[in-house]
This record gives C-alpha cells, structure tokens and sequence, in this order.
C-alpha cells in the first residue's frame, strides 16, 4: 500500500509544472472581509486532474496579536512548493486578531475556514482536491490554532501538524500567570487597540501598539488574560474557565486525529516543554503522536535552519502527513 502510495506521487512529481495562486473571500465580518489564499498545484497533462487531491488547512503564526496569510509566520514559499509537489492543495488563511477580538472569535474564523474548504473549494479547484481530506497546520499561534482544531474542527480530520505551538496548554503559568494583573502599559495598548476597526489592508501590521501587546502579553505571561478579556481586573477563576474551553491540552477526546509536533529546544519565545506536556497527555488519551525535538534550533527553526534541519526536521513532518492521509483513506 504505502509503495502504491509513492508511485502515485512519482506520477505528481513528474507532471507538475506550477502552482497557481488564488484569493478568495471566506466570510465577512462586519464590513471586514476575511480572506485566504489558494495554492494549487497545477500538471501538464489532463488525466493527472482527475486524481483526488489533499488539502493542507494553513495558519499563520503572531501571537493571535499580528501576522497575515502570505507573510512573515505564515506557510513559507519553500514549505508550500515541496507541499504541492506532493499533490496537496494548500489554504493559508487570515483570521480576526486580539485585540479587539478573543481567542472564541479567532477560533470561529478557523471553523468558517473549514466550512468554505469542505462546501466552497471545490467548485473553485483548478483539479480535483478531495474535501474530506484536509490536515490542519500552523506555526507558533498558528500552531496553537491547529492543535485547538483538533477538538473544534468538525467533521474530523485525518493530521494535525504544529510547530513550535503557542497555546497548546492555555492554562499553563507560561501562557496565563493569574497571580499578577496586566501591566497599565499593556492595558493602555490594548485600550487603544480596541479603539479603532480591524486593520485593514493587512499590509500595514504589525502597528507600534501591536508590538507592545504581543511583546508584553509575553513578557508578563498574560496572553490568556488577552484572549479572554481586556477587562483587567477579571476574576482569573473567569478568564481561566473561558482558556479551558479552548485549551489544547485540556479538550483531548477519543477522536482527537494524529499529530505532529515539532520544537526546537532552544525556542526562547515558546517553552518546548508545553510540546513535551501535549505529547504525554495524547499519549495517555491513547491518540497517535508524534514529538521531534530539534536540538540547538529556536522559535521558526524550519525557515532559519540550513538544509540539515529542512531534511531532518521538515520532510519527516510532510512524510508523515502523506502517509496519514493514506490511512485514513483505508479507514
């Protein structure tokens, strides 16, 4: 079966000639419109169309406070090329961002993503993509976002792949330390923040007070009270019950679709050590895991690495993700 596998991707590699970019609007809020882009791989030969392809659901990275579909955080050229030589279709998504909005309302924007990917794409494919097939990845918040799919992502899916995930435990004194409130520097950026519409074009970010907001939800462990409220003096019992209803680590059921994690040891932005807890507690909710660990690589290790990290660190996860969409087609 798995050679089988290969021998249809030999067939992929060899037709491949392009991919073809394509935006789209997936939902309005408001009168912001959020949108996402659509990588399709494109074969120089007819009958190639009529093979099923799968579909890589992709969310960008920045904290939930800033980051696009197509820049800096999001899916890398080099990841989207080496995905669509493999006959995956992908989506990179925009989403609303904190503040003004809560981590409920970010969330509500992956599910209308995974709405349009399963009823809208493909009408507008330029070759078969199957619908049913669809992992989720994303990097850093993205991949916070992805492993929050996991439970809130309907149907299931066949693979979570997350990098360096920012979020996989929302109740974790990394992520909300309740013991201290926010600082009145913080408190005055989000205050501002909330004042104005959501950016739009999103070519303007990230804006000086969404630095500040990013920077010091870090620094003073307060991205829960950010997604949760921007009330400063909110009970932590409040703000912690609404993290939990999203909380990766915390909604892992019997369904929960096999995952990747990787994260590099010397992240300075995000503690490896929240990957390692997310593995053993889907190691003891008995869901299929997978944790690579690089040594010596920081936070966005696949696009700063050299080469040897891309092969040893980048390819298994795409590997992996083929061969999961392989199993759950044999389910």
């Amino acid at each position: 079966m798995i050679f089988a596998f290969f021998q249809v991707l030999a067939t992929f590699l060899a037709y491949l000639t392009s991919v073809q970019k394509n935006e789209y609007t997936y939902k309005k809020v408001g009168d912001i419109k959020l949108d996402l882009v659509v990588y399709q791989p494109t074969y120089n030969t007819s009958a190639i169309n009529k093979l099923s392809s799968p579909v890589l659901l992709a969310i960008h990275g920045g904290g939930f406070v800033f980051g696009e579909k197509d820049g800096e955080g999001a899916i890398s050229d080099r990841e989207i090329k080496e995905f669509a030589s493999r006959g995956w279709t992908i989506v990179s998504i925009n989403h609303r961002l904190a503040p003004p909005s809560f981590l409920s309302d970010i969330v509500q924007d992956m599910q209308a993503a995974y709405k349009w990917i399963k009823n809208k794409l493909p009408a507008k494919n330029l070759s078969a993509v199957d619908p049913d097939l669809v992992c989720v990845f994303g990097k850093s918040a993205g991949g916070g976002l992805a492993l929050m799919g996991g439970k809130h992502l309907h149907p299931r899916f066949p693979c979570i792949i997350s990098f360096y995930p920012y979020g996989a435990s929302l109740l974790d004194n990394d992520f909300y330390d309740p013991t201290t409130p926010p600082s009145e520097e913080l408190v005055a950026a989000v205050k501002r923040l909330k004042a104005v519409t959501i950016e739009s074009p999103r070519s303007k970010l990230p804006t000086d007070d969404r630095n500040t907001v990013f920077k010091l939800s870090i620094k003073e462990k307060k991205g829960g009270w950010l997604l949760a409220t921007h009330n400063p003096k909110e009970d932590p019992k409040i703000v912690r019950a609404r993290l939990k209803e999203w909380s990766p680590i915390d909604n892992i059921d019997q369904h929960y679709p096999p995952t990747w994690l990787a994260h590099g040891m010397d992240d300075s932005l995000v503690p490896y050590e929240q990957s390692v807890k997310m593995k053993e507690k889907l190691e003891k909710h008995n869901r299929a895991v997978v944790l690579d660990l690089p040594p010596n690589e920081g936070h966005v290790f696949d696009e700063r690495g050299g080469e040897s990290v891309w092969k040893n660190h980048v390819i298994p996860a795409l590997d992996w993700a083929a061969l999961q969409i392989q199993n759950y087609k044999r389910e």
